[in-house]
């Protein structure tokens, strides 16, 4: 996953900020992988991964955990 600096996602609509700190996977790699292996302790409230490009999301080894899927065409138009 990206080391950049982090980015916040920000719904502009509702005025409402969904995540202050998102990680973009942007590789084969990272966007296979996604959040599986990840400690949940390491995935706080606030956080995000930007899934780019994405074509769908697996659970497969999430135990259980609970996931919120925002879904995009661009970047400025969310659907939740």
């Amino acid at each position: 996953m990206s080391h950049s600096a982090p980015i916040a996602a920000f719904n502009r609509t509702r005025r409402t900020c969904l995540a202050e700190n998102v990680r973009i996977a942007r590789t084969h790699w990272s966007r296979l992988r996604g959040l599986v292996g990840t400690d949940r302790s390491a995935f706080q409230p606030g956080q995000a991964l930007w899934i780019v490009p994405c074509r769908g999301v697996h659970t497969l080894a999430m135990r259980g955990d609970k996931i919120e899927i925002v879904t995009a065409n661009r970047p400025e138009e969310l659907a939740a």
